[in-house]
C-alpha cells in the first residue's frame, strides 16, 4: 500500500488524566497519575475536518526528554511565572502498563500544592490535564461511513497541569486549544485511489490547486463534483461531520452558505453574489487586494476562498515568534504573550490610529470591540461562549482565568505612560534623581566633608580621612487613586476609558511630582543646621533685580562657598540653570540679546549665555520678580528625588471584587524629594 506525505495545521493539545489518590506518599508528597492512555477521540482541524487522534504509547512514538528533566506541574495550565509551578513530574517514574503510561507527582511547598494535598488526604483527586503536541501522524481512511484515524506516531508531552475543570466532556479524555502549528501527516491509501490522485482523474479524490490558490492545503478541493443534472453529488468515502466546531477563526461563528455560479438558476447573480462574498471578506480581514482579486477572476469559491484566508492569517501568526510551554524561546514571548500583545496593539490603534502603529500580527483583531476581545481571551483559556450574552461574556472575562484583565491593565498603563512621559517637567534637568530600596529615611553626605587631598609623607604614606553621618535626610512617600472597569465599559465599547481617565491620571501624576519638588523652593524648609535653605546665614538670598550685573554679582557669590571641612578652599561652584517664573521670561530672553540689543555694550557674555533657562510657573507663588540660580547635579547636590526601586514613575496594577462590578486598576507612586546642599543654589527675591 503506497503512502502519501503531507501537511496539515492542528491545535495544539490538552487532555484529561487520572490522579490515583491510593498512591499518595506524604511524607514523600508524591502521587501518581495516569498522564496517557491509547483511546480514541474526536478531533477537528481546519486542514483535515474531523477524525479521530490516537496517541501511540510505544516509546518510540512519545518524546520523553521533558519527563526525564524534571517536568513541571502548573496551576492551570499557566506559564506565565515561576509561581505558576506547583511541583514536578519525578525523573525515573514514566512507565507504561496496559496501554498508559504512569507518572509521580511531586507537590511543592507553595501554597497552591499544600491545598492539593490536603485534598488528598481527604480522599478528594484534584483533576489533572496533560498538555502535548503532535509532530507526526499515520492516517488510516474510515470504512463504511467511519471518520478517518490519525495515530500520532511521533508526538511530545509539554506539562501537566491541575485544573478545576477537567478536560472537555464531550471529548472523553481531551480539550482543545486555539494554538495551532503544522504536522506532518503519513496518509495510507489504495493503489487505484493513489494513481487517480496522481493522474487527477478521480473526482472523488482532492484535486490540484489552481495557480491563485498556492499556499492553500492538499486536502482542499477546488470543485466540488456535480451530477450531469446539476445537483451536487458528495464524494465518496468522506463521512459529513455531526457538528462544527466551536468557533471559526475567519467567520467567528458566522455559518456563511457557500454560493456558486452552477447553484442558482441565473449564473450571472450567483456569480455576482460569489463576487460580493469574497470582498466581503477581503475587506473585514484586510486581505491583500491582489489575493482577493485572483480569486474573483479565476473563479474560487466561497468556501475555497474561506480556507485561503485561514492559510493567510496562520502564515501572519506565524510572522510573530512563539513558543511552546516548556520549548525553547524563539524571541521571548510564548503564545500567550504573543496574542496578547497583538490584541492591545489593535485596541491601542482604535484608541489612537495616528499614534499606535497596527503590527502584522494585530490586523485579524483589527475593529473588534472589547466583548469581542473578551470573548476572544475566554476562547483561548477553554471557555465555551456560545449562546453567551455581551452581559454574560463581561462578566466572566473579568472573573475567570484569562488574560483579558491583564490585556485591559497593559493598555490603560500604556495610555497613562505615554500623558506622563510628554508632560512638561521642567525640574528634571537642574535636580538630581536617585532611588530608594526602601521608605525610610536616606541621609545624604554633602561635599566637602571627605576632606581635601594632602600630599604622601616622607615614608609614602596616605592619610586617613573621615567621612561624617550625612546631615541631610528626606523620605519617599507613596500616592495613589482608582480607575473602576466595569461590565458595562465592554459591553458599550467606551474607548473613553483607555483615553481620558489614563491621560489625566498620568498628566496628574506628572504635576505631582513637579509640586514636590518645587515645594522645597516654595516652603524653603529649615535644612540640619537649622537654618533654611535660602538664607542670609547660607550666603545664598539677596534682593537684586535680573539684570546682567545682578546676574554676575550672584555668580561671583556662588563661587565663594566653602567645603563644609574646609574655610580656606573654595568650591568653584559654576551656575549652570536660571530659573525664571513666566513674568521674567521676557525680560531674561532681553537681557540675552535674543530680541535685538541697539549696542555693542548689551549683548550678554557667554558665561551668562551659557545658563540654562528654566520657566517654571510655580515659581510665580514666590515672587514674579525673583529668580533663581542652580548649579549642574554633576558637581554639587541640590534637590535630589528618588522613586521606589524598581517602580520609577506611576505603577499600575488591577483588583477585582465587590467594590466595583468589573475590574479596579490602582495607579501607584512611591515618590520623595529633598534638598542636600544649599551651596548650589541662589535666590533673588526682589522687594
Amino acid at each position: 500500500m503506497p503512502i502519501k506525505n503531507e501537511t496539515i495545521r492542528i491545535r495544539k493539545e490538552r487532555g484529561e488524566v487520572e490522579v490515583r489518590a491510593d498512591t499518595l506518599n506524604e511524607e514523600d508528597r508524591t502521587v501518581e497519575v495516569i498522564w496517557a492512555t491509547e483511546a480514541p477521540v474526536k478531533r477537528y482541524s481546519y486542514s483535515e475536518g474531523y477524525y479521530m487522534e490516537v496517541l501511540s504509547m510505544e516509546t518510540s512514538a512519545i518524546r520523553m526528554e521533558r519527563f526525564e528533566n524534571g517536568m513541571s506541574l502548573l496551576d492551570s495550565h499557566f506559564n506565565w511565572s515561576m509561581d505558576d509551578r506547583i511541583g514536578t513530574i519525578v525523573p525515573g517514574s514514566i512507565r507504561f502498563e496496559d496501554g498508559k503510561g504512569h507518572a509521580t507527582v511531586k507537590l511543592s511547598r507553595k501554597q497552591m500544592a499544600e491545598d492539593l494535598l490536603q485534598d488528598l488526604r481527604d480522599g478528594h483527586p484534584f483533576p489533572v490535564s496533560v498538555g502535548y503536541k503532535i509532530h507526526r501522524y499515520e492516517k488510516s481512511e474510515g470504512e463504511d461511513g467511519e471518520l478517518p484515524t490519525l495515530k500520532a506516531i511521533d508526538w511530545e508531552p509539554m506539562e501537566l497541569s491541575a485544573v478545576p475543570i477537567p478536560a472537555d466532556a464531550g471529548a472523553h479524555s481531551r480539550s482543545e486549544d486555539r494554538e495551532t502549528y503544522e504536522c506532518d501527516v503519513i496518509r495510507h491509501v489504495q493503489e487505484e485511489a493513489a494513481d487517480a490522485a496522481i493522474d487527477n482523474e478521480d473526482t472523488n479524490m482532492p484535486k490540484p490547486l489552481a495557480a491563485s490558490q498556492e499556499g492553500q492545503d492538499v486536502n482542499t478541493p477546488v470543485n466540488d463534483p456535480i451530477n450531469d443534472d446539476g445537483s451536487r453529488s458528495e464524494p465518496a468515502n468522506t463521512p459529513a461531520p455531526t457538528n462544527v466546531p466551536d468557533s471559526d477563526p475567519v467567520e467567528q461563528g458566522r455559518n456563511e452558505p457557500e454560493v456558486r455560479p452552477e447553484d442558482t438558476n441565473n449564473g450571472v447573480h450567483g456569480e455576482r453574489q460569489r463576487s460580493a462574498d469574497i470582498l466581503q471578506m477581503g475587506q473585514r480581514h484586510n486581505l491583500p487586494a491582489d489575493m482577493v482579486n485572483e480569486a474573483i477572476r479565476s473563479g474560487v469559491s466561497v468556501g475555497n476562498f474561506r480556507q485561503q484566508t485561514l492559510n493567510y492569517l496562520a502564515d501572519i501568526d506565524e510572522q510573530t515568534p512563539t513558543f511552546s510551554i516548556g520549548a525553547q524561546p524563539r524571541g521571548g514571548q510564548d503564545e500567550v504573550d504573543t496574542r496578547r500583545a497583538a490584541m492591545q496593539n489593535a485596541l491601542l490603534h482604535r484608541v489612537a490610529p495616528g499614534r499606535e502603529e497596527l503590527t502584522d500580527a494585530a490586523r485579524q483583531y483589527r475593529g473588534l470591540r472589547m466583548i469581542d476581545m473578551a470573548r476572544e481571551c475566554l476562547e483561548a483559556a477553554g471557555e465555551k461562549v456560545r449562546g453567551l450574552t455581551p452581559d454574560e461574556i463581561a462578566k466572566r472575562a473579568f472573573h475567570t482565568s484569562t488574560d483579558f484583565p491583564i490585556l485591559l491593565e497593559g493598555t490603560i498603563n500604556r495610555q497613562l505612560r505615554s500623558a506622563y512621559d510628554v508632560y512638561p517637567q521642567t525640574f528634571r534637568g537642574w535636580a538630581r534623581q536617585s532611588s530608594a530600596t526602601d521608605f525610610r529615611e536616606m541621609h545624604r553626605i554633602q561635599v566637602g566633608e571627605v576632606g581635601s587631598l594632602l600630599p604622601l609623607n616622607e615614608d609614602g604614606e596616605y592619610e586617613s580621612t573621615t567621612l561624617g553621618e550625612g546631615r541631610e535626610k528626606y523620605r519617599i512617600g507613596t500616592f495613589g487613586r482608582k480607575i473602576g472597569i466595569t461590565r458595562k465599559v465592554l459591553v458599550n465599547d467606551d474607548l473613553s476609558v483607555f483615553t481620558n481617565l489614563p491621560s489625566r491620571f498620568g498628566n496628574a501624576i506628572a504635576r505631582l511630582e513637579s509640586n514636590v519638588v518645587y515645594n522645597l523652593l516654595l516652603d524653603n524648609p529649615k535644612m540640619s543646621d537649622g537654618v533654611p535653605i535660602f538664607h542670609g546665614d547660607h550666603n545664598n538670598l539677596s534682593a537684586l533685580a535680573l539684570t546682567l550685573e545682578n546676574i554676575a554679582k550672584a555668580k561671583v557669590a556662588m563661587l565663594k562657598h566653602k567645603g563644609v571641612n574646609s574655610e580656606e578652599d573654595t568650591l568653584d561652584i559654576q551656575p549652570d540653570f536660571i530659573l525664571l517664573p513666566p513674568e521674567l521670561e521676557f525680560v531674561y530672553h532681553k537681557l540675552m540679546g535674543i530680541i535685538h540689543p541697539t549696542k555693542t555694550d548689551d549683548v550678554a557674555p557667554d558665561y551668562v549665555r551659557r545658563l540654562t533657562p528654566v520657566i517654571e510657573p510655580r515659581l510665580s507663588k514666590i515672587g514674579a520678580n525673583a529668580w533663581h540660580l542652580a548649579a549642574s547635579p554633576n558637581q554639587i547636590d541640590t534637590i535630589e528625588y528618588a522613586y521606589l526601586e524598581g517602580n520609577e514613575g506611576p505603577y499600575v496594577e488591577t483588583n477585582y471584587g465587590f467594590e466595583v462590578d468589573g475590574m479596579q486598576v490602582k495607579v501607584r507612586l512611591d515618590f520623595g524629594a529633598g534638598c542636600i546642599d544649599y551651596r548650589g543654589l541662589y535666590r533673588n527675591k526682589p522687594a
